[in-house]
């Protein structure tokens, strides 16, 4: 019975997405049908009832063929030699990629957090935006090269991450025991193109995607008793937390659950320690983040109010609003899957919303009273591509080369693009990565990770739903914050993270491990 009820759940909140991506539809196209004609009514819901069934039917087919998959204990005997193939396999792939582009490939922030990065600690962290500037300059002063320098850089970071990505197919023989899966794993990262992007990209999402991977191998050391190196443990929490602003929040979940499992007070202690290290040097700097990069739900939902029903908000609020920003110009910005079209709108006055961020606040319980639907219409919208299953968007999510938009400064004039390989050669690649630096959108990687944990729930090894604390924590910070649900690099940790989680489910729906 118990089976049943956890399959007919997921088979229920998937027809309920399917209900509600059919009616949004694609974010190419303005969801004036979504927003002006759809209604959370009975109708709805019986629609969902009816296609659970057919859902939960083919949910039943699928884990039969699930079932049928063996998994021998085999592991690989010459591991030294094996994992130095790995190693040089994956950064040579990775290299091919890079030299593609060379000198490498960024977002606009990359250039100004290199340039300024104490200026820009109030929306990166300030201990990754001294790791990419402090040896950038290093180089460039050796160099005198402002390519070269970006070049090299990017070759340290493809290293560092196929160091752990090395780690841990090290780990799946190891502790999975078993040599086709450590293959796959391996080749997975090999031939997977967006994987030697995210590898060799400067952007703090791929060093934060590589820490969280290593989050893996630590949880399931701890739910199955093996040694554990507290030092180390310490350093990988530290470094989470450093990397990315969300890294504070992950850590703060995984460290509660951790140490209510446990029931000891390590995880807490060094929760303090990693809260007080990461204070530190903003206390120094006297640097806070801005309000508006931990409100992007409630500006949208505000502003969505603003621009389909207004006559909703008083004359008091709606002069509050325009010292933020214009009513008009809210109404003519507002984008409903993406924030950054009113938060980074050079007429929005985030100095003034940062002082009257109580009254924010206030006004956005306020306006939920009279605004329920369009408060859960719009959060539905802004956060479409993390919980849609939906097609792979590409801004934000891929990154083919230098980009220089929205950079005005004369530093990097002499960065760009140049060919290194014969030109037909060169043309060939590019033309293959811009049709392959392709994966699952936000949405269906979560998809994949609740069918996974309903299996794991499904065979009570409820320990093994640990491993996935690291990206529920992240989805979580997603999901109450995301700026811009498609862009593909807020959850690049799932890529990294999806073929490991994957073996280990196959392996508890097997036996006991």
């Amino acid at each position: 019975m118990q089976k049943k009820i956890i399959y007919l759940l997921f088979s229920l909140l998937l027809s309920i997405e399917i209900l509600l991506s059919y009616n949004i539809g694609n974010i190419d196209n303005y969801p004036e049908n979504f927003i002006n004609n759809f209604h959370f009514n009975s109708t709805f819901f019986i629609k969902a009832i009816i296609l659970t069934i057919p859902i939960y039917l083919l949910l039943k087919i699928a884990l039969l063929l699930i079932n049928q998959i063996r998994i021998n204990k085999t592991s690989i005997n010459n591991n030294k030699s094996f994992l130095l193939l790995v190693f040089i396999s994956l950064t040579i792939t990775n290299l091919i990629f890079l030299i593609t582009y060379f000198p490498g490939s960024n977002m606009n922030d990359t250039l100004y957090i290199i340039n300024n990065p104490i200026a820009y600690s109030t929306q990166h962290p300030i201990f990754y935006n001294l790791i990419l500037s402090i040896p950038f300059k290093i180089f460039y002063k050796i160099t005198s090269n402002i390519n070269i320098s970006f070049f090299i850089i990017s070759i340290i970071q493809i290293l560092f991450m196929n160091a752990i990505i090395t780690y841990i197919i090290y780990w799946i023989n190891k502790s999975i025991h078993n040599k086709i899966l450590t293959i796959l794993t391996f080749l997975y990262f090999l031939l997977l193109p967006i994987v030697s992007n995210y590898n060799s990209v400067l952007i703090k999402d791929s060093l934060f995607s590589g820490l969280l991977l290593l989050h893996i191998p630590i949880i399931y050391n701890i739910i199955n008793n093996n040694k554990s190196n507290n030092k180390y443990i310490f350093i990988i929490l530290l470094l989470t937390v450093l990397i990315r602003n969300n890294g504070l929040y992950i850590v703060i979940f995984e460290a509660i659950v951790l140490s209510l499992y446990t029931k000891k007070n390590f995880f807490i202690k060094s929760l303090v320690l990693i809260i007080i290290i990461n204070s530190i040097p903003n206390l120094i700097l006297n640097n806070k983040q801005l309000f508006q990069e931990k409100i992007a739900i409630p500006i949208q939902q505000i502003s969505y109010v603003t621009k389909y029903k207004e006559n909703t908000i008083a004359n008091k609020d709606k002069q509050y609003l325009n010292k933020i920003m214009k009513i008009n110009d809210i109404k003519n910005h507002y984008n409903p899957y993406n924030v950054d079209t009113i938060k980074w709108n050079s007429n929005f006055n985030r100095q003034y919303l940062d002082k009257t961020k109580k009254d924010f606040l206030i006004l956005w319980v306020k306006l939920l009273k009279n605004n329920k639907e369009e408060y859960i219409k719009s959060y539905l919208l802004e956060t479409y591509h993390l919980w849609s299953i939906n097609e792979f968007k590409t801004t934000q999510s891929r990154f083919l080369g230098i980009d220089k938009s929205d950079y005005n400064e004369t530093t990097f004039n002499m960065l760009e693009n140049k060919r290194v390989f014969p030109k037909s050669i060169h043309n060939k690649l590019k033309t293959y990565y811009e049709k392959t630096t392709i994966f699952f959108n936000n949405g269906t990687c979560i998809w994949i990770l609740l069918f996974l944990l309903t299996i794991i729930i499904n065979k009570k090894k409820y320990k093994y739903i640990l491993l996935f604390l690291p990206f529920i924590g992240l989805y979580l910070t997603l999901l109450i914050s995301a700026p811009i649900s498609y862009a593909f690099r807020y959850m690049s940790p799932i890529l990294y993270s999806l073929p490991i989680l994957i073996i280990v489910t196959l392996k508890i729906n097997k036996k006991s491990i």
